[in-house]
């Protein structure tokens, strides 16, 4: 792992850790994951997703979650559906996706 990829993800768990404790979002989006963690090591990969989930469980108004170009195996991505509907008062909605033509 590199410098900038070690100080990224110091950074990025301070942030989660700091929201998980202090905030209550309404929408979050992780977009474009899938290029960091494809850098990452299995133990610090798992760490970090580990914070992702538990900073979606926190958030108890979440109403809209976009994971984009996340790159979450089968197993991570029912954990973060886990932890994102742990109300009964969510619901699972198809996103609206529009082209553009150019």
């Amino acid at each position: 792992m590199t410098h900038l990829i070690a100080v990224i993800g110091r950074q990025l768990r301070l942030f989660l850790r700091a929201m998980t404790s202090s905030s209550q979002l309404t929408s979050i989006k992780f977009i474009n994951m899938r290029s960091y963690f494809r850098r990452l090591d299995d133990i610090d990969r798992d760490d970090l997703f580990i914070k992702i989930a538990s900073f979606v469980n926190s958030q108890g108004n979440l109403k809209t979650v976009v994971l984009q170009e996340s790159h979450f195996s089968q197993e991570e991505g029912m954990e973060l559906l886990k932890a994102i509907f742990h109300s009964d008062s969510n619901e699972i909605r198809k996103p609206h996706t529009s082209r553009i033509c150019k």
